[in-house]
């Protein structure tokens, strides 16, 4: 669960940058809950309440199959540019 939220929390960060360098303006990182505790239960506790954590992991897994669906259709599209062009040769 802990790698879940780590990698959404990575990509959010991703999709940041790449909406700062598409409208010219800075987007700032929100602020995510800290926790100042050495043990994992309570680090994970604390994960789990954070709602920006939940933001990230919704947002990575709803931006997914659509990207997988544009990628499959792109693809399908070059492939058959690609196949149309060299049919007779």
């Amino acid at each position: 669960m802990m790698f879940a939220f780590g990698m959404s929390r990575g990509f959010a960060d991703h999709e940041r940058e790449r909406i700062s360098a598409a409208l010219g303006e800075p987007v700032t990182r929100p602020d995510y809950r800290a926790s100042d505790s050495s043990n994992a239960l309570r680090r994970l506790a604390t994960v789990l309440g954070d709602r920006q954590s939940w933001r990230d992991l919704a947002h990575a897994a709803l931006r997914s199959p659509p990207g997988g669906v544009a990628f499959s259709m792109v693809a399908t599209w070059w492939a058959g540019l690609v196949g149309g062009l060299t049919w007779r040769l």
